[in-house]
C-alpha cells in the first residue's frame, strides 16, 4: 500500500484529536477532584497512547509511503520511527512503551515481548478483560493534574519533532 502527505495528515489530524479528547477529560476531573478516576483514568491513558500511534504511524508513512503501519503496538512502531527520523532533532523516548531494565539484550527483548503479549496496553486501557475474559488490573491512583502536565510534554515533543523534520507542526 502506498500512502501520501495527505494520509499522513490524516493520521495527524486524528493524533490531535485523541490527544485533545485525553487532555480535555484530565483537566475536567482536575478541576471536579474525582475521587474514583480508575474508569476516566485509563480513558485519558487510552486516547493519549492513541495520540502517539498515530502521530508516529504519520510521520512514517510521511518519509515512506510504501511502510506498513498496520500495528498497534508502540514498540515495533518506535524503531522503524527511528530509523526514518535519524535527526537529533526528531530524538524522542517514545512514551507508553514497555521498557525492561537490566539482563541481556536478549533477555530484555524477550521480556518485552512477553508483557506486550501478556499485556497489550491498546487492550488494557479500553477493556475491562482480556480475549479470554479474564479482567485486566485497572489504572489506579491516577493523578489528573499530573497527567495534563505529562501531556503537554508529549505534545511540545511532537511539535519539536515536527519542526525538525520539516512537518508544519
Amino acid at each position: 500500500m502506498s500512502y501520501s502527505s495527505e494520509t499522513a495528515d490524516k493520521f495527524f489530524g486524528l493524533s490531535e484529536a485523541y490527544f485533545s479528547a485525553a487532555e480535555e477529560l484530565a483537566r475536567r476531573y482536575a478541576i471536579e477532584h474525582l475521587q474514583e478516576p480508575n474508569y476516566i483514568g485509563s480513558a485519558c491513558m487510552f486516547n493519549a497512547r492513541l495520540g502517539v500511534e498515530l502521530f508516529l504511524k504519520g510521520m512514517i508513512v510521511l518519509r515512506d509511503p510504501s511502510a506498513k503501519v498496520g500495528t498497534h503496538v508502540l514498540e515495533k512502531l518506535a524503531p522503524v520511527f527511528v530509523g526514518l527520523y535519524p535527526e537529533s532533532e526528531c530524538a524522542w523516548s517514545v512514551p507508553f512503551t514497555v521498557q525492561v531494565i537490566g539482563g541481556t539484550e536478549d533477555e530484555r527483548s524477550t521480556a518485552v515481548e512477553e508483557l506486550i503479549k501478556n499485556r497489550p496496553l491498546d487492550q488494557v486501557f479500553r477493556y475491562p478483560t482480556n480475549n479470554a475474559g479474564q479482567p485486566w488490573e485497572l489504572v489506579t491512583n491516577f493523578n489528573f493534574s499530573w497527567f495534563v502536565q505529562f501531556l503537554s510534554g508529549i505534545i511540545q515533543d511532537i511539535k519539536r519533532i515536527k519542526v525538525g523534520a520539516g512537518v508544519a507542526a
